[in-house]
């Protein structure tokens, strides 16, 4: 075991020279004498001492107290005072440099050696102490979550790096300790914090701030700053990913789909028109030549209906965001993704059924569409394509009072425990590579967990699988009712649209109606400027980007009730600003292409306002 080092600081030679055989017999190794301040600091230079002890009254410039409190600086070793005065001046000076002994000479054998134990083990667990929150400091520092601590008037006592430049980049602050990121009342609970930073990037932190105990008390609080951004983004982005699979399953029977109704419309509308061409009033069949065309009619008009729906179904898939309407009719997606996923369940056989009259669940109807989509193509990939007489997906739907409940299940091969509980992991995937990305069921677990649901899988392995949904109602506002609606009456409707084709059959559609035209905002404008008065007006909300929205604005100042009557149109996916515009106006907004009877009816409601 090696001996303490101790050097003796002491210009009376042989009072020093005593003491070092003293602590030499002791098992101390007093390795060298100094008298002055400069010799001193030269011992300890070359060797650094376990311990010091130090003549208050040396020779040269420095006294004790002063070489004392370099040899601190300089090597953190102890220090203990010998001295003859014990006055109270000498010793307040001496204090000041936190000795850890002070003895009075003349020595004693008993007190230098309590004096040395007692030095040498607090320096020690101050070492300990010191090294750990050393240790403890670089920890926080490396960490790239923010760390702020705070005593317990909620002061900052510590500021990791990561924290700075977070508070940094939320607002450039004269003192940090008013950043926004830091003022939180809330402990223990999660909290994202959303802003823009100082390159206008969206960034969202978690911060959770929690009370630092100890046995005795409360030492104050901690409060750690996350920075999630990326996973924000990517979370987003895979929900894009999702979403555009669910619309890429649809895609693949879209041409298909869509050329067979276009079929009937283009060969229909020929023939139709050579029967007009050929058509003579004087010919005794030309009522039955008439009806015949009347029956050629209808079929157009169904088919069109059928191109309408496929083009909607895509929309609200494609949708890149929540839409103004944040509640879904079940029954409507359900249908909308059994007709998208036609081509994927063609080798078995699809049975829905659903409780009658379901309300409305608390989530948007392209996310209920787009989960309801994985699931179905989920369980049709389970069951094998050879072997469709025996292959089922049952649909069911029902409502608690509270929930509506919605299951999926197959007769597929089902899957083992150990697949279950992985099945909503971000990536997992039981397909051969290039099958499937692992997304689908991962994205659908956040899309109705997000909604305040809750989904489940139940499975055993050769018999099948059901995926289980629930999902809080929603209180749905109820329209006025159509049945009781104002019968049309002579009015006039002002129509802003620009396409010329579908000017002329808005006016066929409301031919109940005085229908006057524009083709621009200005023109419609300048109309509503110059006292022309209308019942109510239809405008393309994205004939010239923005400007509706001042149109509207404009035509309110004049007439509020007016402003009231305008009907918003669009036949494009609209951005995200301007279905946050929207949502705000109390207006109706209608999608092309126009169902005939629903325009007629919200026009005769924008009328009667």
């Amino acid at each position: 075991m090696n001996q303490p080092s101790v050097l003796i600081v002491e210009d009376e030679q042989i009072f020093a020279m005593d003491l070092q055989q003293l602590l030499d017999s002791m098992g101390y190794d007093a390795f060298a004498i100094a008298a002055s301040c400069s010799e001193a600091l030269a011992h300890a230079a070359v060797r650094r001492p376990d311990i010091v002890l130090m003549d208050i009254r040396i020779d040269g410039q420095r006294d004790g107290v002063e070489t004392a409190a370099l040899l601190r600086r300089e090597y953190d070793v102890p220090v203990v005072y010998l001295t003859a005065h014990d006055d109270d001046p000498t010793f307040d000076r001496a204090k000041k440099v936190d000795p850890y002994g002070y003895l009075v000479k003349p020595i004693r054998t008993a007190e230098l050696r309590r004096a040395l134990e007692i030095s040498l083990s607090r320096a020690k667990y101050e070492r300990e102490i010191k090294e750990r929150e050393r240790w403890f400091s670089t920890t926080l520092r490396s960490l790239t979550d923010g760390v702020v601590t705070f005593d317990r008037d909620d002061n900052i006592q510590f500021i990791n790096p990561a924290a700075h430049a977070l508070a940094l980049a939320a607002q450039p602050p004269d003192d940090l300790g008013r950043s926004v990121l830091f003022e939180t009342e809330n402990l223990g609970v999660p909290e994202d914090i959303i802003f823009n930073d100082q390159t206008g990037r969206k960034r969202t932190v978690v911060r959770t701030k929690n009370v630092v105990k100890d046995e005795f008390s409360d030492l104050g609080t901690v409060l750690v700053l996350r920075d999630v951004t990326e996973q924000v983004e990517a979370s987003r982005e895979l929900a894009v990913s999702s979403r555009m699979a669910a619309l890429g399953t649809m895609a693949a029977g879209v041409a298909h789909e869509i050329n067979n109704p276009l079929t009937v419309i283009l060969g229909t509308s020929t023939f139709i028109l050579e029967a007009i061409e050929e058509a003579d009033e004087a010919d005794s069949n030309f009522s039955e030549t008439f009806s015949d065309l009347l029956g050629l009619g209808t079929e157009i008009q169904q088919a069109a209906e059928r191109i309408r729906v496929i083009v909607s179904d895509m929309m609200t898939l494609a949708r890149p965001g929540p839409t103004t309407d944040s509640s879904s009719s079940v029954e409507d997606a359900i249908a909308l993704a059994v007709r998208s996923t036609r081509f994927n369940v063609g080798h078995t056989n699809l049975v829905a059924e659903f409780e009658p009259n379901l309300p409305r669940v608390s989530l948007d109807p392209g996310k209920l569409s787009q989960v309801m989509v994985n699931l179905i193509v989920n369980a049709a990939q389970a069951m094998e394509a050879d072997d469709s007489g025996r292959n089922c997906i049952n649909i069911n739907a029902y409502s608690d009072g509270a929930y509506v409940k919605i299951s999926v299940s197959d007769n597929g091969m089902g899957m083992s425990h150990t697949t279950m509980v992985k099945i909503f992991d971000p990536f997992f995937t039981t397909k051969e590579v290039g099958s499937g990305t692992g997304l689908g069921l991962s994205i659908s677990h956040g899309i109705v967990v997000g909604a305040g649901g809750t989904i489940s899988v139940e499975s055993e392995e050769e018999v099948g699988t059901k995926f289980t949904i629930s999902l809080p109602l929603e209180t749905p506002m109820l329209p006025g009712d159509a049945s009781k609606l104002p019968n049309f009456a002579p009015a006039k409707i002002l129509v802003v649209e620009k396409d010329a084709h579908t000017l002329r059959l808005v006016t066929r559609i409301l031919d109940a109606y005085q229908v006057i035209s524009c083709v621009s905002i200005l023109e419609a404008l300048e109309r509503v400027k110059a006292g022309e008065r209308f019942d109510a007006i239809l405008a393309d909300v994205t004939i010239e980007g923005d400007a509706i929205f001042e149109f509207c604005d404009l035509v309110s100042a004049i007439d509020l009730d007016q402003g009231a009557r305008i009907v918003f149109a669009t036949g494009g996916q609209l951005g995200n600003t301007t279905q946050q515009k929207l949502s705000k106006l109390p207006n109706f907004c209608l999608r092309k292409p126009y169902e005939v009877r629903n325009l007629r009816e919200v026009m005769s409601v924008a009328v009667h306002r």
